[in-house]
């Protein structure tokens, strides 16, 4: 599985990735070209979870890859 998400939003404050599948999620703060298991952020199954605020922000592409099929949510805030 593999998703590419583009956060180029002026006003981008806030976003939440949550893994609600059984299979590790790794997120990666570029093109999906360039996303490999394991080589970046990895949200556990089962609950875990990455967020983006305003400490560690980052606007621009966020991929992710899993090796298997598996369940990843998002949200996002703006102001």
């Amino acid at each position: 599985m593999s998703l590419a998400i583009n956060f180029h939003y002026f006003y981008f404050f806030y976003a939440a990735f949550i893994n609600n599948g059984t299979a590790d999620i790794t997120l990666v703060l570029e093109d999906k070209s360039k996303a490999v298991i394991d080589e970046g952020i990895v949200i556990k199954g089962y609950g875990g979870s990455y967020e983006i605020t305003s400490s560690n922000l980052y606007t621009g592409k966020i991929s992710a890859i899993s090796a298997s099929t598996t369940q990843l949510s998002f949200v996002e805030g703006f102001d």
